[in-house]
């Protein structure tokens, strides 16, 4: 049994790791898809809010692909919102709902604190070094040129285009 618990930990341990290193729109909608499901197991008890939980869950899955601000933004109110009614709802419900609603309502709250995180500051000055802005990656061969390439390239430039006339006047190809 110990060496279950070891290696279940284990496991759990590297999905963790493996999760941090997702990109933000990627984890809003990791956290959209098991608020999703978490609302499909919530609707087996009673009285628990499925439609608008289903409805966040979707704008979540939505705004993570759009990466649109306003859906963004509207994710992270309206986030807000149903927390505090499924927080009224809480002494309402059966257990097994009280508890899906609880363990929603931290889902829902990683999926607005990393939706906010896209829109913060206009996508500038993220801690992160990829900001989930949609910009393609750098290819690991393109590098950025220096002082001495454009001081170079500028000397080069410079000695083919001797006088002013040269560099305007073109020839037939």
């Amino acid at each position: 049994m110990d060496d279950v618990l070891i290696m279940l930990s284990g496991r759990i341990r590297q999905g963790m790791q493996a999760f941090m290193f997702l990109d933000v729109p990627e984890r809003v909608e990791t956290f959209g898809l098991l608020s999703f499901s978490c609302s499909l197991g919530g609707s087996l008890g009673t009285n628990f809010p499925t439609a608008v939980n289903l409805a966040i869950a979707l704008l979540a899955l939505v705004a993570a692909r759009s990466r649109s601000d306003a859906q963004l933004l509207g994710l992270c109110v309206f986030v807000g919102c149903t927390i505090l009614t499924d927080l009224m709802q809480l002494f309402h419900c059966s257990a097994w709902a009280g508890a899906m609603l609880m363990f929603n309502a931290v889902l829902k709250f990683g999926a607005a604190t990393n939706a906010y995180r896209m829109v913060g500051a206009g996508g500038y000055g993220d801690d992160d070094a990829d900001s989930g802005r949609g910009l393609p990656p750098a290819a690991p061969y393109q590098a950025p040129l220096g002082v001495d390439d454009y001081a170079s390239l500028a000397a080069e430039a410079a000695s083919k285009h001797v006088g002013i006339g040269d560099a305007t006047n073109y020839r037939a190809i």
